[in-house]
């Protein structure tokens, strides 16, 4: 006896403007569906069902003889009663209208979703277990992590799933802005958890389920043959679990969601389905599975992806480059190739751990890929075992995150010639970021400038004050070395376990510049507990005790190199950095925000703000940021 997908394809896509089911999504004008049928197969289910409306249903027989699905697939039609103007019953009468002559286990999902392979196959495997279970009554649905399913767009509504101590289902609540806010998981009710699943509608039942639905069906045409109400699945659901007669297991999945609703989520769900496809250009351990967005940084797309056979799979990091940004891929890509090679060498000859990512190369043989839309795109090992370092770090993180940068210095400072190429010119040249401002106030380009007036005042003042400071501490006669530039806590990966510093990522920037790029974006990113948006000035503030455990651990690792006349600009370096980012984002927003990404309305000036109130604070306390600096390098020059 083999199983059985139903897949709901009747929606009228009023939303989407249109019938989403059949959207060209894929590389290839795939629909959502075509993905789940493939996964399906790839699961063992040996028979797909599609409910469909009778309008579509030519158009789905000619989209299934154009992609012709991998297991035997049939169309049943939904249809609705004459009185309610064509308009269906529900997702609970178009599952027993797909499943009638169904008579093994069965799963269900919607035509406009793609569920992941990890999480079809996970529901197969929870079918086959019960499947010698004559007459049983049971449900199943697949439980993705909620923050796996938010959207860039701001906060959406998820149905979040409730459950017992062994992984029942005891309810659904639905909730609308599920979003991030800053560090925290939230919705419009209530904080989440971080572990909080929500349910998108791919469930699992034995036949006997289908003697509980068709009675609770019959009635509910009866009575509303003259309304426009609908049946949903997850209500009739949650009833049946209220009245006890139903249990439902809870199958978490690490797998990712992709979901049509309005127009607009089709870019989206194009782009990750691409990257699916622009992985299988690199030497993975097989096909890739699932491809997830990962929420980090202002300009590249980046995603990990499972590749492999379900049971045997790994992950890599798969970005595409953002060419506006870096004008000279290949440039770029030469660079990284020279930069890991040397870093894993040095630290085979110390027999030390690398702590670099692993390049991927491409089956071609090189290291990056051209799509045919011209976007580049590379490849890494994903470093398991290891979390994003973020401003809830200790201070010992912090000591050891320093000294990684300052190593990372330390190490590359014997690269063979020829010069690294510079990936932006002139990436960390305040005068040229106060000239880029002055030119965005002219050109007013979003008609934001008069608005602004009181901020851009800062800024200027604040840049006049810092250069006064820099010229008195001699930083425009230090040396040029070879340093991330880019040195922010999240480019850090630690052990898990540990917290020992296992990679430092985003190598894009490493090219020459001075130390006080490295330490200064340190003490931007860790010295405040306020987020990098912080809309409430009166809560940033400096944390001594975190910048001095940042100046402990650069100066111990960059105590073979550094100059005196380095060190005696450090605490300058994070007024340097905030100021320079609160410029590059309030110049962003009079341009229109068109470099950096932004989520929210007045992002970048929200940023902007921010930046330079860290900026003045630093500043403000520049005696106490000298002070800690001394202390560091009295110890760094200490016998061990």
């Amino acid at each position: 006896m083999g199983l059985a997908i139903v897949v709901l394809a009747a929606g009228l896509g009023t939303r989407y403007g249109g019938p989403k089911q059949l959207a060209p999504l894929g590389p290839a004008g795939e629909a959502l569906l075509d993905y789940t049928l493939h996964d399906a197969a790839a699961a063992g289910f040996s028979e797909a069902v599609l409910v469909v409306a009778p309008d579509i249903a030519a158009a789905m027989t000619a989209h299934l003889d154009a992609f012709v699905p991998p297991i035997p697939t049939r169309l049943v039609e939904q249809h609705a009663g004459r009185s309610r103007g064509g308009r269906p019953w529900g997702t609970a009468h178009a599952t027993l209208v797909g499943a009638t002559d169904i008579t093994s286990p069965f799963a269900v999902a919607n035509a406009d979703d793609a569920y992941g392979a990890a999480a079809i196959a996970a529901m197969a495997a929870h079918l086959r277990t019960r499947e010698r279970e004559p007459g049983a009554r049971f449900g199943a649905v697949v439980g993705y992590s909620a923050t796996a399913t938010l959207s860039s767009r701001g906060g959406v509504s998820r149905a979040v799933c409730r459950v017992d101590d062994h992984g029942r289902l005891l309810h659904i609540e639905e909730h609308t802005g599920v979003r991030r806010d800053s560090d925290r998981l939230v919705s419009d009710m209530t904080a989440l958890d971080e572990t909080t699943l929500v349910s998108m509608n791919l469930w699992g039942f034995s036949p006997g389920f289908l003697d509980l639905l068709r009675p609770v069906v019959a009635r509910f045409v009866e009575e509303h043959a003259a309304d426009d109400r609908e049946l949903r699945l997850p209500d009739l659901v949650g009833e049946l679990i209220a009245a006890g007669e139903l249990e439902v297991a809870v199958l978490p999945t690490t797998s990712s969601w992709l979901g049509v609703t309005h127009p607009e989520d089709a870019p989206l769900v194009r782009e990750r389905l691409a990257a699916l496809a622009i992985a299988e250009h690199f030497a993975t351990d097989g096909p890739a599975l699932d491809a997830t967005p990962l929420v980090h940084g202002h300009i590249h797309n980046t995603y990990v992806v499972t590749c492999g056979h379900q049971n045997a799979t790994s992950r890599i990091i798969l970005q595409r480059l953002n060419g506006e940004v870096f004008g000279d891929v290949g440039a770029l890509g030469a660079n990284l190739a020279r930069i890991t090679a040397h870093l894993r060498e040095t630290a085979a000859r110390r027999g030390t751990p690398p702590v670099v990512a692993e390049p991927v190369a491409t089956r071609a043989g090189g290291w990056t890929h051209l799509d045919s839309n011209g976007g580049v795109w590379r490849a890494s090992r994903f470093a398991e075992g290891t979390r994003v370092l973020g401003r809830d770090a200790t201070v010992d993180e912090l000591r050891a995150a320093a000294r990684a940068f300052a190593e990372l210095t330390r190490d590359l400072d014997d690269l063979e010639a020829p010069p690294l190429a510079e990936t932006i010119p002139r990436f960390h040249d305040l005068a040229r970021r106060r000239a880029d401002l002055t030119a965005a106030i002219a050109r007013d380009a979003a008609d934001r400038a008069a608005a602004v007036g009181d901020l851009i005042d800062r800024a200027n003042d604040l840049g006049d004050r810092l250069d006064r400071e820099l010229e008195a501490a001699g930083a425009s006669g230090l040396p040029l070395r070879i340093v991330h530039n880019d040195a922010k806590l999240d480019n850090v990966l630690v052990d898990s376990a540990t917290g020992a510093v296992a990679c430092i990522v985003d190598l894009d920037t490493v090219m020459a510049g001075t130390v006080l790029a490295d330490f200064g974006e340190l003490a931007r990113t860790a010295t405040s507990h306020a987020a990098e948006d912080e809309p409430d000035p009166t809560l940033i503030e400096l944390d001594h005790d975190r910048f001095a455990a940042l100046a402990d651990g650069y100066l111990a690792g960059a105590r073979s190199f550094l100059l005196d006349s380095e060190r005696d600009c450090l605490a300058l370096a994070g007024s340097l950095l905030s100021l320079e980012n609160g410029v590059r984002f309030l110049t962003d927003h009079l341009d229109g925000d068109v470099y950096f990404r932004v989520h929210l309305p007045d992002h970048n000036l929200v940023r902007a703000g921010a930046q330079l109130q860290l900026a003045q604070r630093m500043l403000e306390q520049l005696d106490q940021l000298r002070a800690a600096v001394t202390e560091a390098a009295l110890a760094a020059r200490a016998p061990s």
